[in-house]
C-alpha cells in the first residue's frame, strides 16, 4: 500500500487531472445516474467534483484498502470490495468511474458484468510516451465489446489516457 505522503503528494496531479476530464466530458448528468468508482481510494476525484459543487450522493465507492477509505473527506456509501469479485447484481450500475485502477483489474468482466445496458464507464490509466500505444491498444482490447465514446490524452507531470465508453 502507498505511504500516506506519496499518496497525499498525488493530489495536485489528480486535481490537474480531473480538471481536465470534467473539462472534455459533460459528468454532470452521469453522476446523476446510479454510480460506482471502483478503486475510489481516498476519494480525491468526489472531493473534487464536491469542491466544484457537483453532486455525488449517486456514488458508491468500492475499495479493497480500508485505510484508504477511512481518509475520505467526503460522505459517501462504500463498500470494501476486490474489484476483481464485486459483491453487486448483474447489470446495476449505469456510470462506473474507474480512475487510475484498471491496471490493478485482472477481471475487467466483472465491471463489464455490473454495468447496465447503455451505462458508461469512464476509465484512466497512467502511461508514458514509451508505453502510450501498448497502453491503448491493452485497454481496447479489453474493451472491444463497448462502444468508444470519446478517447483523449492528458500531457502533464504524469501522461494519462481517459476513455469513455458505453455498453451496448
Amino acid at each position: 500500500m502507498y505511504s500516506d505522503k506519496i499518496y497525499n503528494s498525488w493530489k495536485p496531479i489528480q486535481n490537474e487531472k480531473y480538471k481536465q476530464i470534467v473539462k472534455n466530458i459533460d459528468i454532470r448528468p452521469l453522476l446523476k445516474l446510479p454510480t460506482a468508482d471502483i478503486g475510489i481510494g481516498s476519494g480525491i476525484f468526489e472531493e473534487f467534483l464536491q469542491k466544484r459543487g457537483i453532486e455525488i450522493k449517486n456514488i458508491i465507492g468500492v475499495d479493497k484498502n480500508v485505510n484508504m477509505i477511512k481518509k475520505q473527506r467526503v460522505k459517501l456509501k462504500n463498500i470494501i470490495a476486490d474489484a476483481n469479485s464485486l459483491p453487486f447484481k448483474d447489470n446495476i450500475f449505469e456510470f462506473i468511474i474507474c480512475l487510475d485502477t484498471i491496471h490493478l483489474i485482472k477481471n475487467v468482466k466483472e465491471i463489464k458484468r455490473v454495468l447496465k445496458n447503455h451505462g458508461y464507464l469512464l476509465l484512466s490509466t497512467f502511461c508514458n510516451r514509451e508505453n502510450k500505444g501498448k497502453k491503448i491498444k491493452k485497454i481496447k482490447q479489453q474493451m472491444k465489446d463497448l462502444d468508444l465514446i470519446k478517447e483523449f490524452t492528458i500531457e502533464s507531470k504524469e501522461m494519462e489516457i481517459v476513455f469513455l465508453y458505453r455498453k451496448r
